[in-house]
């Protein structure tokens, strides 16, 4: 080929520099974006693609020594701005502009203040929410983390079979939930300030905890915990990973094929950029470490790139 893998990371290590679209990086050293595409589409599939990133990502977890990590799961979406859809647009509109968005359900670690991304894969609309999330646990599993605890919002905890499937799995969770109207007839009859009762979500047996403070705080969990203090602080911990996502953005590469292929290949370029920085413990910001990988370091082809 006219291009060793050196020419692409450093292709692709110039648009997370500058956090733009693919289409508009170009040099005569570099493959462009229909190069790029082109080697995605023929040489790697979704399930390929987690793979690497999950091999990859298992390396930086040694360190933790099989600490127990609480593992924090939500989705996080990418603006569609095209006119051609795909079963992979969804409906929602996460920006102005947009037309959809693009959605992928993710999993970070917390093992005291180490964070890192663990898991992500694009979902369609008609993905099996349950399903997808017992796949995520099996890979979690594999790569030796041992699950202290599952935290999630209202928009996953809401569901029986997502509920289920984690009390399958001998997991313990705390979800944020819905104050359905079932919710709010037992926060309006009840004069205490706080519950901590037995409950079904859709005939799924769980625990129902109110608290009823300046914010009326709603979970689902399987925990038995002594103070309503202690479930907020375990919960408050989840943020961590809209945290993640917020700095992984800073690296996401742009592009504008509609590719599902291509859009996860570079939205896990961003993830693994984001867990070699957690892993170096760099003391400068994500975007100069970023910026600095595409300065500094060479690699033997003599082409500014990320270390392999």
């Amino acid at each position: 080929a006219t291009w060793k893998a050196g020419n692409y990371a450093e292709f692709l290590s110039g648009a997370a520099r500058f956090g733009t679209y693919l289409e508009t990086v170009n040099s005569r050293d570099m493959p462009n974006a229909d190069t790029l595409h082109y080697r995605i589409t023929q040489d790697t599939q979704i399930s390929s693609t987690l793979e690497a990133f999950l091999s990859i990502t298992k390396k930086c977890l040694k360190r933790l020594k099989g600490r127990k990590a609480i593992l924090i799961i939500d989705y996080t979406d990418e603006p569609f701005f095209g006119k051609t859809r795909n079963e992979w647009v969804h409906g929602y509109r996460p920006a102005k502009g947009s037309l959809g968005c693009y959605k992928f359900l993710a999993a970070s670690i917390l093992v005291d203040d180490q964070r890192y991304f663990v898991y992500a894969k694009p979902v369609n609309e008609i993905s099996d929410e349950s399903f997808e999330i017992l796949q995520m646990l099996a890979a979690v599993e594999l790569m030796g983390i041992k699950i202290k605890v599952v935290l999630m919002d209202r928009g996953i905890s809401r569901s029986s079979e997502n509920i289920a499937v984690l009390t399958d799995a001998g997991v313990k969770y705390l979800g944020l939930y819905a104050k359905y109207k079932n919710v709010k007839k037992i926060i309006r009859d009840t004069k205490h300030k706080y519950i901590n009762r037995k409950f079904k979500v859709k005939g799924v047996p769980t625990r129902l905890v109110l608290g009823k403070l300046d914010i009326h705080w709603t979970f689902v969990t399987n925990m038995d915990l002594s103070e309503l203090d202690k479930y907020i602080k375990l919960y408050k911990k989840r943020w961590n990973i809209e945290t993640g996502f917020r700095v992984h953005d800073e690296a996401r590469i742009k592009t504008k094929s509609t590719d599902i292929r291509i859009r996860y290949f570079l939205f896990i370029v961003a993830m693994l950029l984001y867990n070699v920085w957690k892993y170096l413990g760099s003391q400068i910001s994500f975007k100069r470490f970023v910026i600095r990988l595409w300065m500094d370091v060479e690699c033997p082809c003599n082409c500014r790139t990320i270390p392999t």
